[in-house]
């Protein structure tokens, strides 16, 4: 949703992130609400897991002050080291579960969770970004009724029918994120992503890596149901079916 520099913030010398739109987008009444609309609701969580904006500054060209994050996106790191062990896997989830069980408590559903979204920084520490597209439930939304918001591989059958969502719609993103932890591929890799994502099983993921314990294959598999109330039904009951890993 932009682009980031990174800066010292004069007042105490420390290094921070600027973020601002992309300036060829900045007359695009739709981009820039939804850039806006990130720094409005990013501005308002402040939690470990969570990229934390210190301020926003609104007029001609509006933009957010920053945490400067050191390290390396979930999707860097995927396609360096292909597939995670499913403890390696489990930690990382478990801080996930921590930001969105934040978020969805503030009734904020991200939307977009993909391994691009997600930076691992120092400490193996897990931090959630880019609110672009995230969506307050109690609010009005920029999105027009029955468009499809969020990324094709990632997004939830219900997202795919532009139809109304809560926070299991976040879960069913991890969901297909951990199944691509496990095994080095997404469930869906090419084609129809919509009707893939309605109609079509995902295979079983210990069928691309026998390594798999059954118990974690069933967590990633119930994450990533069809129907909402299927899966877990809420970011908590999924921390602690991950924590039960060994």
């Amino acid at each position: 949703m932009g682009i980031v520099y990174k800066a010292i913030d004069t007042a105490n010398q420390a290094q921070v992130a600027i973020k601002i739109p992309i300036l060829t987008f900045k007359d695009d009444r739709g981009f820039m609400e939804r850039f806006e609309r990130e720094a409005d609701v990013s501005s308002r969580l402040k939690h470990p897991n969570i990229l934390n904006i210190f301020d926003v500054v609104k007029g001609e060209l509006p933009y957010m002050v920053m945490e400067l994050l050191v390290g390396h996106s979930l999707k860097e790191i995927l396609k360096e080291k292909k597939s995670f062990t499913h403890i390696e896997m489990r930690d990382i989830a478990v801080q996930c579960c921590d930001a969105l069980a934040y978020t969805h408590g503030l009734n904020i559903i991200h939307r977009d969770i993909k391994p691009e979204n997600i930076m691992i920084v120092e400490n193996d520490a897990v931090k959630i970004m880019d609110f672009g597209l995230a969506k307050a439930l109690d609010e009005s939304s920029v999105t027009k009724a029955g468009t499809i918001m969020g990324t094709f591989a990632y997004i939830s059958p219900e997202q795919c029918l532009g139809e109304q969502i809560d926070g299991r719609a976040d879960l069913y993103s991890l969901g297909i994120m951990l199944y691509e932890m496990l095994t080095g591929e997404k469930p869906f890799t090419s084609g129809d992503y919509v009707h893939q994502h309605l109609k079509v099983k995902p295979q079983a993921p210990t069928k691309k890596n026998p390594l798999i314990p059954y118990p974690v294959e069933a967590i990633v598999l119930k994450c990533i149901e069809k129907k909402p109330q299927d899966r877990y039904s809420s970011a908590s009951e999924l921390k602690d079916a991950l924590l039960k890993i060994a």
